[in-house]
């Protein structure tokens, strides 16, 4: 670093003490094109990083978002991998972040591009995804922050179970399966199972622990399951559940059958995705066949999987 940027650097930091904001911003910006032209990519985001946070400290939310998002471009002229370091540096900036500051969002959309671009998961990396909602589900966005826990690290199924059952608590009973929906089906689409699972039971839980609801134990040497007399659906997302577990076409088909105009399109999609099947497809069995297909012992879960239990989760 030469004198002249000792100086530059100096002088910015003497103006942003003395609350000049945007001429502050403006002399940062001219330091960090220089950098970039000499390809100091490294000093460049070491400066963004520190400045944008000294700016959002001091409530300048657009000057901080803007060298923000200065620094993820620098991330991709570097083709920079999402690494600890990198994560962490955008991830100190997002909880600077107010709710309501309009730029977040692009912010976070910015990140996750980059992370998509230079990771492994081409839908973004999976512990910004985590801690990105996890921030969302403590300011209460449910919408928005299951958007990222489902496509976040096995970490992040709790924090979408208590967002779920925080909202369940506050919901008529009969909206249960509602909520446990939006825990199993999205993880059964991403064919994770486990997290499905874990997610269920912990919704079993709920409803068994807070919400006294009477339950039946249905057991067998295949498994033990919970069923709710007074919530059908939730019993066909644990009969789902297992039936994906066991991977069995002609199990699926009488599930299927049995609930298909309730949730024809998410069904069509997992037995596309577990069962190969292109088209719709009609059945005549009844429950009792689905029972028995169920609880046959002609086949196991895939290995690997666990199997649905309902012990009390941590």
């Amino acid at each position: 670093m030469s004198s002249t940027q000792d100086k530059n650097i100096i002088k910015f930091q003497k103006i942003l003490d003395d609350k000049q904001y945007y001429e502050a911003h403006q002399l940062l910006r001219t330091i960090v094109n220089r950098y970039v032209k000499a390809c100091q990519y490294v000093s460049s985001i070491d400066l963004l990083y520190d400045a944008s946070k000294q700016f959002f400290k001091e409530g300048q939310f657009a000057s901080g978002s803007d060298l923000a998002l200065y620094m993820i471009k620098i991330y991709n002229m570097m083709e920079l991998r999402p690494d600890t370091s990198s994560k962490t540096r955008l991830l100190d900036i997002l909880y600077l972040y107010g709710s309501s500051e309009p730029t977040r969002k692009r912010f976070i959309n910015e990140i996750l591009s980059w992370s998509s671009k230079w990771g492994e998961a081409c839908v973004g990396d999976a512990d910004l995804h985590h801690n990105i909602g996890v921030l969302l589900a403590q300011e209460g966005d449910l919408f928005e922050a299951e958007k990222h826990l489902v496509l976040g690290t096995n970490e992040s199924v709790k924090p979408l179970l208590n967002l779920l059952c925080d909202y369940l608590c506050e919901d008529d009973l009969n909206m249960a399966p509602f909520y446990a929906s939006r825990i199993v089906f999205p993880y059964l689409i991403l064919h994770n199972i486990a997290c499905a699972i874990w997610g269920y039971r912990g919704m079993v839980d709920y409803l068994v622990q807070e919400r006294n609801v009477i339950t039946h134990t249905l057991s067998s040497s295949v498994a033990d399951v919970v069923l709710f007399p007074s919530l059908p659906l939730m019993n066909f997302l644990c009969f789902l559940i297992l039936t994906c577990q066991r991977g069995t076409v002609d199990l699926f088909h009488t599930l299927k059958a049995h609930y298909a105009d309730v949730l024809k399109k998410s069904l069509d999609k997992i037995g596309h995705l577990y069962f190969n099947i292109p088209a719709q497809h009609s059945s005549k069995n009844i429950w009792s066949d689905l029972m028995s297909q169920l609880f046959s012992c002609e086949s196991e879960p895939p290995g690997g999987l666990p199997g649905i239990s309902y012990e009390p989760l941590d």
